[in-house]
This record gives C-alpha cells, sequence and structure tokens, in this order.
C-alpha cells in the first residue's frame, strides 16, 4: 500500500528510523562476457578488464557496493577518455566508501537503474568528471550501452550523447557523502538528494531529476540538458526501488520531505556552475548552500522542456527566493550586480534556444523607476536603449514569432518616459512587451504583480508560484542618482532620499563625491536601501552626514565620511528601533563630541565587509554605538578614538565574526570594545583584537557587569591599558582555541583581568606583561584551564602567569616560562589549586612560588612541576596550606632559600609520585616542610641542598608517615652531613623504605632489615626520564633492593584504597609484592641495563 501511494506522486513524511542494511555491500563482476575483473585486496577492489571500445572502456557488475572504509578503485591508462560501469543484478548501489580511478584521469560514469546512494563514508578521488544515473540506457552515436543484456561494444566509441529513462518513476540518487573532486560532477535520476556535499572545485554541478518515460540529451558543457519523448517501444528491465525501500536498504535518514521529482539541497553544493533540474521543485532548505553561478530548470507538468526564460536581478530584494520559486517549465537565473546584465541575458537566451528550442516568453525582475531599471551594473533607460539595439535584436532570434518578454520593475513604463522605453524594447526585440507603470512587488510596500502597461498581446502568465508571490516581502523600486550637487533638484541624492517610499532603493547612476551644503541629509522613509555604487558623501566637516528615524535603514558600497557635529555620531545617527545594515561601507574620519562614527539610540546595526575607520570623539564612543545589537562581520574597527570611554565600539549585544578591531583608543575604559550593559555579551568568532589602548582599564576590550564575553578561534594582542586588563578587562571569561599574547597592563592582568571567573578551552595566553599582579590572568574568582598554554607572561608582584583570589584547576595544559617578582612565577592561587596531567615549567619567581604560590590546599594529579626558580623559597611549590600529589613528579627546580621543590606550611602527602634534582640554598632540597608529612611509595632523589636535608628538611615535630618509599641520593653540600633527611622523626613511623643514609634523623633509630627498612642500600635508580605514563620516573635497574621489597597492605592512596597502578601507569603490584617507590619493575630483563644517572 505504502509503495503505491508514493508512485502516486504524494509526499514522504520523513526523517525515517532506519537501521541495518538490507543489500549486500561488495562489488562483483556481472558473468556477461563483458570481462570485467574484480580482486579484492585488503580493503579494496581493484576493477580491471572489460571491454574498451575505442577511448571508452565498459565494465559490468553484478552488484557495485562499498562498506565504510572501502576502496573501488577503477584501473585505466592514457588510452582510456571515459570508463562506464552498469549494475545488472537488480539491486541499488550503497556506496559508503572510495571511489577511484588510477592510472590516468579517465571521466567515470556509473549506471544503475534501481538506486544510488552515497553513505556518509563516501568519497571520490576521480582525475576526470564524475557520473551517476539511474538510467536505464547511455547512448552514442553508434548505439546503446545497456543497463542489462547484450551489448554491441564495438559501436559504443565516442562520447556519450543520451540517457534514456524507461520507467514511469526513474530511479533515485541520494546522497549523504562528500562527491567532491575538481571536475564535473553530475547526478542524474528521477530524485535527487544531497544530504552530503557535492562540489566542484574547478568545474560544473549537474543535479537533475528527470521525468520517466524520456530520453535526456546531453550536451556540450554551459548547454542545457533536454528532453525527448521517445517513439520506440521499450521497456525498462529493472524495477526501481521507492524511497523507503532504498533508505532501509542503505540504512540512512533523510531530513526533508521529499517528492519524486524533486531535486532537494540539505548539504552543500558547489561549483563554478550549478545546474539544478526538476520534474518537480527544486527545494534548498538554505539557499547560502548553493555557491556558484545557478541555473534552476523546471521540466513542464507534461514532462517537456521549459519554454520560458526568468532573469532576476541580484539587485532585487530576496532574489533566491524568487530563483527558487518559479513556475514550471521555467530556466531561472540571477543577475549578478558586477555583471553586464543585457549582455548576459543575451549569451545565456541563445545556449537556452540551442538548447531547448526558441522560447515563448522571457520574464525579467529588476528594480527599476519611471523609464528605467537596473540589469546588473547596467542603467537601462530611455536616452540609452539604443546602446544595446544590436544585442536586443538578438533577444529576437531565441523567440518565438509571438513571443512575450515580461518585464517587472517599479514604475518603468510610467509616463511618457515609460512608455517611450517600452514600446524601443518591443521594437528592438520583436516580442510583445508588459511593464508596470506603479509600484511591483509586495502588498506590504503597496506593490502588485500586474503590468498595466503593454505592446501587444500577452499570453504569458506569471513565471512564479503564488505561493512564492505572496510569500516575498520586497518592492522591486530603484531611484537612482544622477547628479552629484548637494541641493533638492532632480537627480540629487538629497532629491532621491526626500522622493523615495518605503521599500525603496536608490542607487548612483553616477560614481563620485558628494559635498555636503553644511546641512545633513535626514529621511524618516522605513526599509530604505542606498547603494552608492563606490560613491562618497562628505561632511566636509560641516554637519553631520546623514540623520534617519526609520526603523531599518540599509546601506550599501558608500563612503560616509567627515562629518561633524557638537554633540552626537557625526556619520550616521538612527533614532529607530530596528536594524541600521551597512553592507561595503567605510565610515571614516567624522567627529562628535559622543560617537563619532556610527549612532544607534535605540536599534541594532549589523556590519559586512566594512570599514569604521579614524572616527574621533571628545569623550565616549569613537567608533560605532548601538542600544541593543552590534554584529561586525568580515569588516574592521580601526584607529577610532575617545577622550573618556569606548575607542571602537559598543552596544548590549557585541557579536564579531572574520573581524579586526585595532589601533583604537580611549582615555579611560575600553580602548577597542566596550560593554557596559549587564546580561548582555560581547562574542568574538575567528576575529582579532590588536593594538587598542585605554588609559585605564580594558585596552583591547572591556565589560562591566554581568556581560557574557565569549572568544572562539579569536586573537587578543598587543594591546595596553593603563590600570587593569592590557588584553582584556571583564566581569568573567571563556575562551576556546583562542589567543591571548603580547598586551600589557599597568596594574592587574596583563592578558585577562576579570573580576570573576576566567575558562579557557584550547586556548593560549602568553608574552603579556603586567605591572602588579597576574601577567598572564588575574581573575577575582575561579580560573578554569583545559588543553591550555600559559607562557611567557610576567608581572611585578605576584602571579606571572596566573593571580587567582579563588581555586585554581587545571587540565592537559601547560604553564611555561613565565616570571613574576615576588610569588608565583607561574601559579599565585589564593583558593584551592588542582592540576590534572598538567607541566608546570621554567617558571621563575623573584620570591617563593617559582612555579606554584598556593595559599590555599594544593592537588596535583599525573602533573610536572620542573626547571622552575624562587629568589626565597619554593622553588617548585610553596604551598600555605596541605599539599597532596599523586603520580606526579616535581624536579629539576631550585630556590636561594628553603625547599628546591616543594616548600609547604600545611601537611604534605607524596602517593606514588618522584621528587628529584632539585636544589635549595638553604634547607631542604627535595621538600622543606613545616607541617606532617606522607610518604607513599615514592621516590626522592638526587636532590641537593647547601644548609641541610638534601632530600627533605622537617623544621618541628610532626607524626610523619614514610612508608614504602626511596629517600636515596640526595646530598648536603654544607657539610652538615645530612644527605637524605634532616628532621627529628620521634613521633614518626618509617616502614619498609629505602634510604641510603640515615645521617641527620635524630629521635629514631633506623635498622636494616627492621619495619621493612633498607638501610645504606644502594636503590640502583635509571635516570629520570620518560619510562611510561605523562611523567618521568627513576626505574629500578636490575638487581635493585626495592623490588618486591615493599609491603602491599601500605600501598594506599589519600582514600586508604590499594594502588591499582605505579606512577608510569604499569600495575602497582607485580610479581605478588610491591617494589619499594614510585615505579613498579615490570619484568626482569637482563637486557634492560641502564647507566647511573
Amino acid at each position: 500500500m505504502l509503495k503505491t501511494w508514493l508512485q502516486m506522486g504524494s509526499f514522504l513524511i520523513l526523517p525515517f528510523t532506519l537501521t541495518a542494511p538490507t543489500f549486500a555491500q561488495s562489488i562483483t563482476a556481472a558473468p556477461d562476457g563483458t570481462d570485467t575483473i574484480v580482486n579484492y585486496n585488503g580493503n579494496t577492489y581493484h576493477i580491471q578488464g572489460g571491454t574498451q571500445a575505442g577511448a571508452n572502456l565498459f565494465h559490468s557488475f553484478q552488484a557495485l557496493g562499498l562498506s565504510n572504509g572501502e576502496i573501488a578503485n577503477f584501473l585505466s591508462n592514457p588510452s582510456i577518455t571515459n570508463i562506464f560501469g552498469r549494475v545488472t543484478g537488480g539491486a541499488p548501489s550503497i556506496i559508503d566508501g572510495l571511489i577511484q580511478v588510477t592510472g590516468a584521469n579517465s571521466n567515470l560514469y556509473l549506471m544503475n537503474p534501481a538506486g544510488i546512494v552515497f553513505g556518509q563514508g563516501a568519497s571520490l578521488n576521480v582525475g576526470g568528471d564524475f557520473t551517476a544515473t539511474t538510467a536505464d540506457r547511455i547512448g552514442f552515436a553508434g548505439g546503446w550501452f545497456n543497463a542489462t543484456g547484450a551489448n554491441d561494444y564495438a559501436a559504443l566509441v565516442g562520447a556519450p550523447n543520451q540517457f534514456a529513462f524507461l520507467s514511469e518513476q526513474p530511479g533515485s540518487i541520494l546522497n549523504f557523502g562528500d562527491l567532491s573532486t575538481e571536475n564535473n560532477v553530475s547526478l542524474v535520476g528521477g530524485t535527487v538528494l544531497n544530504q552530503g556535499q557535492v562540489v566542484s572545485r574547478a568545474g560544473s554541478v549537474t543535479l537533475a531529476a528527470v521525468p520517466g518515460e524520456r530520453l535526456v540529451k546531453l550536451s556540450q558543457p554551459g548547454m542545457l540538458l533536454s528532453l525527448e519523448v521517445t517513439t520506440e517501444a521499450i521497456t525498462a528491465e529493472i524495477s526501481s526501488l521507492d524511497l523507503p525501500e532504498l533508505l532501509t536498504g542503505s540504512g540512512q535518514t533523510i531530513v526533508p520531505s521529499v517528492q519524486f521529482g524533486d531535486v532537494v539541497i540539505v548539504g552543500e553544493v558547489q561549483g563554478e556552475n550549478i545546474d539544478l533540474y526538476a520534474a518537480s521543485q527544486v527545494e534548498p532548505t538554505d539557499a547560502a548552500l548553493i555557491q556558484g553561478d545557478t541555473r534552476v530548470i523546471r521540466f513542464s507538468d507534461t514532462g517537456e522542456n521549459p519554454n520560458q526564460a526568468v532573469f532576476i536581478d541580484a539587485w532585487a530584494d530576496n532574489s533566491t527566493d524568487l530563483l527558487f520559486g518559479a513556475e514550471a517549465g521555467t530556466v531561472a537565473q540571477i543577475i549578478e550586480q558586477d555583471q553586464h546584465g543585457i549582455t548576459a541575458i543575451s549569451e545565456q537566451l541563445a545556449v537556452i534556444s540551442d538548447s531547448v528550442g526558441k522560447l515563448d516568453s522571457v520574464a525579467i525582475v529588476a528594480e527599476g523607476n519611471e523609464g528605467n531599471f537596473w540589469l546588473g551594473n547596467q542603467w537601462i533607460r530611455t536616452e540609452n536603449i539604443s546602446d544595446y539595439a544590436a544585442q536586443l535584436q538578438g533577444w529576437g532570434e531565441a523567440l518565438t514569432e509571438n513571443a512575450d518578454l515580461l518585464l517587472y520593475s517599479c514604475f518603468t513604463a510610467l509616463g511618457g518616459t515609460g512608455e517611450a522605453l517600452v514600446q524601443q524594447i518591443a521594437d528592438l526585440t520583436g516580442a510583445d512587451v508588459a511593464a508596470s507603470v506603479d509600484a511591483t512587488g509586495s502588498v506590504n510596500y503597496g506593490g502588485d504583480w500586474v503590468l498595466e502597461q503593454t505592446t501587444g498581446e500577452i499570453e504569458a502568465t506569471s513565471p512564479f508560484t503564488d505561493s512564492t508571490l505572496t510569500a516575498w516581502d520586497g518592492k522591486l523600486a530603484m531611484r537612482t542618482v544622477t547628479s552629484l550637487l548637494d541641493d533638492n533638484s532632480g537627480g540629487t541624492l538629497r532629491a532621491e532620499i526626500a522622493a523615495a517610499s518605503a521599500g525603496d532603493f536608490i542607487t548612483f547612476g553616477v560614481v563620485g563625491t558628494v559635498i555636503l551644503n553644511g546641512t545633513e541629509i535626514v529621511w524618516g522613509t522605513d526599509n530604505l536601501t542606498i547603494d552608492g555604487n563606490g560613491s562618497v558623501v562628505d561632511g566636509n566637516y560641516a554637519s553631520r552626514v546623514f540623520r534617519s528615524t526609520a526603523n531599518t535603514v540599509t546601506i550599501r558600497d558608500l563612503t560616509i565620511q567627515r562629518g561633524s557635529v557638537s554633540g552626537n555620531a557625526g556619520g550616521i545617527t538612527h533614532n529607530g528601533t530596528g536594524i541600521v545594515t551597512l553592507d561595503n561601507v567605510q565610515i571614516l574620519n567624522n567627529v562628535a563630541n559622543t560617537t563619532a562614527g556610527v549612532r544607534s539610540i535605540n536599534g541594532s546595526v549589523v556590519l559586512n565587509n566594512s570599514l569604521v575607520s579614524g572616527n574621533s570623539a571628545a569623550t565616549n564612543r569613537g567608533g560605532i554605538r548601538a542600544a541593543n545589537n552590534l554584529t561586525i562581520i568580515d569588516s574592521t574597527i580601526s584607529d577610532n578614538t575617545a577622550g573618556n570611554n569606548v575607542g571602537g565600539a559598543i552596544a548590549y549585544n557585541v557579536t564579531l565574526i572574520n573581524s579586526t578591531v585595532t589601533g583604537n583608543s580611549a582615555g579611560n575604559n575600553g580602548g577597542g570594545i566596550q560593554n557596559n550593559y549587564s546580561g548582555g555579551s560581547v562574542t568574538l568568532i575567528n576575529s582579532t583584537v590588536t593594538g587598542n589602548s585605554a588609559g585605564s582599564h580594558g585596552g583591547g576590550i572591556r565589560t562591566f557587569g554581568v556581560v557574557n564575553l565569549n572568544l572562539t578561534n579569536s586573537t587578543v594582542t598587543g594591546n595596553s591599558a593603563g590600570n587593569n586588563g592590557g588584553g582584556i578587562s571583564a566581569n568573567s571569561i571563556t575562551l576556546n582555541s583562542s589567543t591571548l599574547s603580547g598586551n600589557l597592563a599597568g596594574s592587574n592582568g596583563g592578558g585577562i583581568n576579570v573580576n570573576d571567573e576566567a575558562t579557557l578551552n584550547s586556548s593560549t595566553v602568553s608574552g603579556n606583561f603586567a605591572g602588579n599582579a597576574g601577567g598572564g590572568i588575574n581573575a577575582g574568582g575561579a580560573i578554569y584551564l583545559t588543553h591550555s598554554m600559559i607562557s611567557g607572561n610576567s608581572a611585578n608582584l605576584n602571579g606571572g602567569g596566573i593571580k587567582a583570589s579563588d581555586t585554581v584547576t587545571l587540565s592537559d595544559s601547560t604553564v611555561l616560562g613565565n616570571s613574576a617578582s615576588n610569588n608565583g612565577g607561574g601559579i599565585n592561587a589564593n583558593g584551592a589549586a588542582s592540576l590534572f596531567n598538567t607541566t608546570i615549567s621554567n617558571n621563575g619567581a623573584g620570591s617563593a612560588g617559582g612555579g606554584i604560590y598556593a595559599s590555599d590546599s594544593l592537588t596535583l594529579h599525573q602533573s610536572t612541576v620542573a626547571g622552575n626558580s624562587a629568589g626565597l623559597n619554593g622553588g617548585g611549590i610553596k604551598a600555605g596550606d596541605t599539599v597532596s600529589l599523586s603520580s606526579s613528579t616535581v624536579s629539576g627546580n631550585s630556590t636561594s632559600n628553603n625547599g628546591g621543590g616543594i616548600n609547604a606550611n600545611g601537611a604534605a602527602s607524596l602517593f606514588n609520585t618522584t621528587i628529584s634534582r632539585n636544589g635549595a640554598g638553604n634547607q631542604g632540597g627535595g621538600i622543606f616542610a613545616t607541617a606532617p608529612i606522607t610518604l607513599t611509595n615514592a621516590t626522592i632523589a638526587f636532590n641537593t641542598a647547601n644548609g641541610g636535608g638534601g632530600g627533605i628538611r622537617l623544621s618541628s615535630i610532626q607524626n610523619n608517615q614514610i612508608a614504602n618509599t626511596i629517600i636515596a641520593n640526595n646530598t648536603d653540600t654544607s657539610g652538615g652531613n645530612t644527605p637524605n633527611i634532616s628532621a627529628n622523626l620521634s613521633s614518626s613511623t618509617v616502614q619498609y623504605s629505602l634510604l641510603t643514609s640515615t645521617a641527620g634523623i635524630t629521635g629514631l633509630s633506623l635498622t636494616d632489615g627492621v619495619n621493612g627498612n633498607i638501610i645504606d642500600k644502594d636503590p640502583k635508580l635509571g635516570p629520570l626520564q620518560n619510562n611510561g605514563g605523562p611523567t618521568q620516573t627513576h626505574a629500578l635497574r636490575l638487581g635493585s633492593p626495592a623490588i618486591n621489597a615493599g609491603k602491599n597492605a601500605l600501598a594506599l592512596d589519600v582514600n586508604g584504597l590499594m594502588f591499582s597502578i605505579d606512577q608510569a601507569g604499569y600495575l602497582r603490584i607485580f610479581d605478588g609484592t610491591v617494589d619499594i617507590g614510585a615505579y613498579e619493575l615490570q619484568d626482569i630483563d637482563t637486557t634492560n641495563e641502564i647507566q647511573l644517572p
């Protein structure tokens, strides 16, 4: 029942919920004498053999399908121009892998009448053109290549010239993959869906849904496909599958509703030229998906070739709505604004008529006015129509004897001038012409689609569907500036604006500079568009340039410069509540007391491909101010100045996409961008803020209150602030894949200063400087870093890389080469600090905490603190509260005083951790602690101190717990003979640990063999290196007394749970008994000998 219903042309209600494929995914040769050979090797089907006729190679397959990751490799050679493959088995082709041609850049044609589905894994590597079709035959001058049965291959030479679709309802082609190639791509079937990509980087794309029982005549590139009803009695031998069957077999799900005969576009289609043919509708879900010069061809309701051409000028509002809304039996295309419109139509009419025959009608949709209209960059009017006489006469050659020409344009036929223009067109083309004497377009603007003025008898009907005309919102009115004077005489900009109605379009027929006479130009007409065509409007520093009270204002391709007012907005001021849209506009060198460039008091501003530069405000807002939304796309805000706040731009919501804010300055706050509207937002995507400055806060960006500040793939660099936030000063911030570098702040936050939280994902903060705290980031709240880098920043006080008043959490991140004159070269945290799989290296502090200075608790897991230095205490870490390290390494750090690796005032706990090669100028080369320490399966080795406790210095009697730990080969260079531990351990417990020396320990006698301890024996440690896992360790060498010498029951983490792995990520207990130290030897291998470090 469902199949019958679908074949009657009803809509499919989709998506389907479909799963497992029911068709086999393989390639097998058909045993029909074509001699195709398929060899499967690894994941590749190598296809060779076949039958060659001239420069054509033919293959025949019983089945043609690919699973994801598989390759169909068609072998070719330079003697082969075209490869043709047919599928004879009756099952559709489900292709979810790579189709490629090797050996030559041959064209590839695949034919399967049952249907073809390209899955999400489908792709192309074809040097020539690629064509997929559900035709039943491919025709040549000498005969047919049939989808089934015998073929006279010897006659099938030369290029193919037609496809034959024999069934009433031809098979469908569905693409969910990436069909991208350098050359032409064609998909020709009964229904075509693209939900993936179809891309020709240097050629054309053809998507064609053709009616059944037709021959499709192929043509040269640029020409149109044409249909022909065959009189031959032929029958399709392979039945096409309906869409539900095809989708069930492919396991795919489609998004929109699809009708048989449609071309539906849900994914990208890109090519230099794109032809879209449909027996029913061409339906893109978004016209922006289609990139290239596009023709939309709808066959007639009876399945015949189109007989009407439709040309839509790109000046028209919502031109793509008209392109895809044309009636059946039309060829529709857009005339771009930079094209010579008459020439473009002449060329296309010749192509269309040569392909499908002479046309009964031509429709032109353009913007115009009394006695004129625009086509591309040509302004057509009674005064110059004769200049195009030869071309217009050529139009007649493409038209039938009684053809009609429909001209949709406001007022073009009005008055004597308009009537004369219409008559001239009729005389030159030989067509009957119809045009309008009033507003043409939407009823919302007082328009209609009736063409009141005619010459001859008009038989043609509207080229657009009723639904298209009902939904279309716009008016085809164009007023043209013909004089560069500034007065109220006809043809001046001031006069045309004054005479305009809602929805009108004003353009410049002459290009140059309009110098205002000392009075601003004012209008209240809504939805007015001004297109300068490259012209300039200059205020001459005598007045503001534009003032509009309309809700909606659009200005294109115009320079607005040198406006001047003592109040607000020297360039443009907008009092409406709608949107000011500036496309390819320059706002230059305007001056005002407040908001020198553009101001929308109650509305929004959108900039596309525009420049706002050199504007100056005595107080606030040098560049742009919008009350609501400011959207900046592919634009630049540069070199604007404000005496007080906001050098560049301000709005409730500011969004930058692919844009740059550079060289702006403010005497106080917000050199580049500012937002002081609580609840608003600043969003940067693929944008740059550089070289801006502020006397106080926020050299690049400044926000006040609860404003959402988000940067994605963006850069903030080289900005400066006299006080806080050289790059950014805000309440909170989120960075994704972004960079802050080379910014400078006189006080806090060289890169970023936030009052609350900062969140960084896959981002970099580098080379920033703060005169006070937080060279990279200064946060009043918490800081969260994931997959990020903080490097090369410096601060004159605390926190060279990071200064946080609250918690700091780092995951998979690096803090490298930062410096602070006081505490915390890398990180200075007043709240709890937690590091996971993170590296803190080569940072320096003039006082304490070369790597990390933590006033609250500090937790490290699978992290490294290496090569840091401090002028006073804690070369690697200075902790004011508890410290917990697990599976981490502290190495190569140094300090002039106490605690080369760690200086801890709170309880310190180390599990599966290595402390190595750290140095202290005074005490505690590895660790200096004033509170209890817990060492479990730790390795403390090769550290040095010049005042006692080369490994560990404990300054008071505490309940210290040391178990399964190596404390060895540390050095006291002071001569005090306290190499490993300098401490009173009278209240401590030391078990199952290895110490190379007990000198310096008082209050507790440690004896070799007692409590599992190993005393005065070499642990035979390997060098500090990567032995597995994210951190470096000292491996145990062959014969180490630490092997299997620990106690399993003591191998417990901070939660009292037994370790499952060692520091290197291997089993913690191997061969039955835990090893002493952070590393568990997994295998005794005499070939693994390594030298002592």
